[in-house]
């Protein structure tokens, strides 16, 4: 079993998916892993792939010359008065209001929820009984120890979780959905500044409804350069 799942992962990891552009690296996340932090230079795309679908990325995102700069998902809804159904040209904002990427191509109709937190190990404490659950926190904290973060270092409204498919509902509870991405969805970020990107490859399996129905896939990542034609269709859904 092992070997095989080795087998899939090398498959997948030597895969170099079209991107519009040039580019610039090809990095891979397996199962539960997560994406050593990178810089995505203003004006450059990140593309986040689902390999095989139904598969949830949790995203955030820092000004690269100011990590007390890191995106906000509060303000990034209150600034495009919306929760869901993100648009190409739409604007994530920093919790200073300050632009740090646009959504670029989506092929998920812009499904993506900005709760903001991001799945951790108290929380799987608190709802399983069992500590020391994998989690998007303890990831993330990897995916930034060249920066020499901690856990409390993570905003608690910072992340945007890619893929994930939420309901509010009129009673107000919350409907946390199984994704309806297929394999090959991706959607993009356009860096408005030069910004630093770490993903974690969202390891949730151990509760009644699970995002990734039980067995975590793996991820692509592909940071690009756009070319003139992409470029010239985002400018024209941003109205610049």
């Amino acid at each position: 079993m092992a070997k095989e799942l080795l087998t899939r992962d090398q498959e997948f990891a030597a895969q170099k998916p079209a991107v519009p552009g040039n580019c610039v690296e090809y990095i891979y996340i397996p199962p539960r892993g997560f994406m050593a932090a990178r810089l995505v230079k203003k004006g450059q795309a990140i593309r986040i792939i689902s390999v095989l679908g139904a598969q949830c990325a949790d995203m955030v995102m820092w000004d690269a010359d100011n990590f007390d700069n890191v995106l906000n998902c509060c303000m990034s809804m209150l600034l495009n008065k919306k929760w869901n159904g993100w648009q190409k040209g739409d604007t994530i904002y920093s919790k200073h209001c300050e632009p740090l990427a646009v959504f670029g191509a989506d092929t998920t109709g812009g499904t993506h929820a900005a709760l903001g937190p991001f799945c951790n190990e108290p929380y799987w404490r608190k709802l399983t009984g069992i500590a020391g659950c994998p989690n998007c926190r303890d990831n993330l904290v990897a995916a930034m120890a060249k920066y020499s973060f901690r856990a409390e270092d993570l905003d608690w409204s910072s992340c945007i979780s890619l893929f994930m498919s939420v309901t509010y509902e009129a009673d107000g509870t919350i409907t946390e959905n199984i994704p309806s991405t297929t394999p090959g969805n991706f959607v993009d970020f356009v860096a408005e500044r030069d910004v630093i990107v770490a993903v974690s490859n969202c390891p949730e399996e151990r509760r009644d409804k699970s995002q990734c129905e039980y067995d975590p896939t793996p991820l692509q990542i592909v940071i690009f350069d756009p070319d003139d034609e992409y470029q010239a269709e985002l400018r024209t859904s941003m109205g610049r």
